[in-house]
């Protein structure tokens, strides 16, 4: 891929990683693997720890997390000289329920916007500097945001970001990326049916307003 000027990347799933002939397969043919789901925050967010954590500080504010899922794929990465985009940090799925609660309890009520802001910046914020911290290099691009935008709308679909921090969820989410992101790792937003209106129309109204806080590449 490279020599076209772009690299040309695939899918990896952990499953994946376990079969050496295809990755060596893999190697020949790509220069940069997404994680299947390895990433996604219900692998990376430790719902227990998070729950501990509150209840010993008081501090709802706590977020831990835990990257046993997807070490194996930054460390043949790293092993290979193969790049890896980061697949996601902020998606409505894929995320536990726990997060948006009180004392990480589902049942509990939901914290407000300026509890669920920091927990946003501290799961971020653990993420890119832990994952920077121990592959270094390795991660050149994320996908900060994924499938905001609802389908047949041009608004964000709703959520539990839309309902706890409100429609700026996807503005905060790429303010902090851009914060705790190492120099030249690229923020995109990632999303399906780009093509067909009126999601097309919602997706680049996103676009605008993320432009426009300069925090989006």
């Amino acid at each position: 891929g490279e020599e076209f000027g772009m690299p040309i990347g695939t899918a990896v799933t952990g499953n994946e990683l376990l079969d050496a002939d295809r990755m060596e397969f893999y190697k020949t043919q790509f220069d940069i693997f997404t994680p299947g789901n390895e990433m996604k925050p219900d692998y990376l967010l430790n719902v227990a720890g998070c729950k501990s954590a509150v209840k010993k500080t008081g501090d709802e504010t706590q977020v831990v997390v835990k990257f046993d899922t997807c070490v194996p794929l930054l460390k043949w990465a790293q092993e290979n000289g193969v790049k890896v985009h980061g697949h996601t940090l902020i998606w409505h799925s894929q995320t536990p329920k726990q997060f948006f609660h009180e004392g990480y309890n589902s049942t509990s009520p939901l914290v407000t916007r300026e509890v669920m802001l920091a927990r946003m910046e501290n799961y971020i914020k653990q993420v890119l500097t832990w994952t920077e911290e121990n592959y270094p290099g390795v991660i050149v691009s994320w996908d900060v945001v994924n499938e905001a935008v609802a389908d047949g709308s041009t608004q964000l679909r709703t959520s539990n970001w839309t309902k706890v921090v409100g429609q700026d969820f996807v503005n905060r989410a790429f303010e902090y990326a851009r914060k705790y992101a190492p120099e030249g790792c690229l923020l995109y937003y990632n999303d399906y049916s780009t093509p067909y209106e009126p999601k097309l129309t919602g997706i680049c109204n996103l676009l605008d307003s993320l432009i426009a806080d300069g925090n989006i590449d």
